[in-house]
C-alpha cells in the first residue's frame, strides 16, 4: 500500500530554489548599496575639489582685475619709455606679486594644502589703442607636494 500523505518532491526543490534566488537578490542588493555609497563619497570629494579650484580661479581673476586697473592707470599716467619700470613700482603694493623678468608678472593662489594656481602674465611693451596690457602666459594648477608611491601590500604573513 502506498503512503498517501507523502509530499511530492517538487515542493522541496522549489523551496530550495526560491531560497537560493532570494539570497542571490539580497547579495546583489548589498553589493549595489556598497557601490552606491562608494560612488557618493567620490562625488562629494570631486565636488569639494572642484569648488576649491573655482574659488582659487575666482581669487586669481579678482587679482588680475586689480592688476589690470593698475596697468591702465600706469599707462595713462606714464610715457611709453618708462612704462615697464613704472608698472613694477606700482604693483609692489599687491601681495604675492613677483616679476620673473622685466616684462612678466607672476602670482600664485592657494587651492588647498596640495595645490596652487600659478598665473604668469606677459606684459605688452608696445601698447596701441584697443590692445590689452598683457597676455596670459600661464594659468595652471601646480602640485606643491611630491607624490610618494605606496609600495606596501597588506599580505598575510602568518605571523601572529
Amino acid at each position: 500500500m502506498k503512503n498517501k500523505h507523502q509530499l511530492p518532491i517538487g515542493i522541496g526543490i522549489s523551496s530550495i530554489l526560491l531560497i537560493f534566488v532570494i539570497l542571490c537578490l539580497l547579495t546583489f542588493a548589498v553589493l549595489s548599496l556598497v557601490s552606491t555609497n562608494a560612488d557618493y563619497k567620490l562625488v562629494k570629494k570631486n565636488s569639494a575639489h572642484t569648488h576649491e579650484v573655482y574659488e582659487a580661479e575666482n581669487s586669481a581673476n579678482e587679482l588680475m582685475d586689480k592688476i589690470d586697473s593698475i596697468l591702465k592707470s600706469t599707462y595713462q599716467s606714464s610715457d611709453s619709455s618708462n612704462y615697464l619700470k613704472q608698472v613694477q613700482q606700482n604693483l609692489t603694493s599687491l601681495d604675492g606679486i613677483s616679476f620673473p623678468s622685466k616684462d612678466q608678472i607672476a602670482y600664485e593662489v592657494k587651492v588647498n594644502e596640495h595645490q596652487t594656481l600659478q598665473v604668469v602674465l606677459l606684459l605688452n611693451s608696445e601698447i596701441k589703442k584697443g590692445d590689452s596690457f598683457y597676455q596670459i602666459e600661464t594659468w595652471k594648477l601646480i602640485n606643491t607636494q611630491t607624490w610618494e608611491a605606496d609600495d606596501t601590500l597588506p599580505v598575510y604573513t602568518g605571523d601572529n
